[in-house]
């Protein structure tokens, strides 16, 4: 499994469930477009300080709701056995579950989840 590709997942879904476009969660977080777009297709991993300026300044989304989400997607690319980026079923019927404004109980799981993930 990439943890790229699932943290790219995780950042298209959750732009798109903001209505927002990668470009504005960019400059939101003082990102340039290319950067972002980067990180959303896997292409480049993001630091940990990267990380947590995009999803709570780009996103505006509590970073435990983020860890879950991540969480999820992982879990879902494991069953299926293929590409996040190509194979993931979309949110509200996946994780629909994921209320991206309030944290889950089990957010000190998923952050570990998270980091064990994406080797940082």
């Amino acid at each position: 499994m990439d943890g790229k590709k699932v943290f790219g997942e995780a950042v298209r879904q959750l732009c798109k469930r903001k209505g927002l476009t990668q470009k504005a969660a960019a400059e939101r977080a003082d990102f340039s477009p290319a950067d972002v777009s980067r990180y959303a297709t896997g292409e480049r991993e993001p630091r940990l300080s990267q990380i947590v300026r995009l999803v709570q300044v780009g996103l505006e989304v509590p970073l435990p709701v983020f860890f879950k989400l991540y969480e999820d997607i992982a879990r879902q690319e494991e069953r299926l056995g293929g590409d996040p980026a190509k194979d993931y079923e979309p949110i509200t019927r996946a994780a629909g579950d994921v209320d991206i404004h309030q944290p889950d109980a089990r957010e000190d799981e998923a952050l570990m989840i998270f980091l064990r993930r994406s080797g940082l």
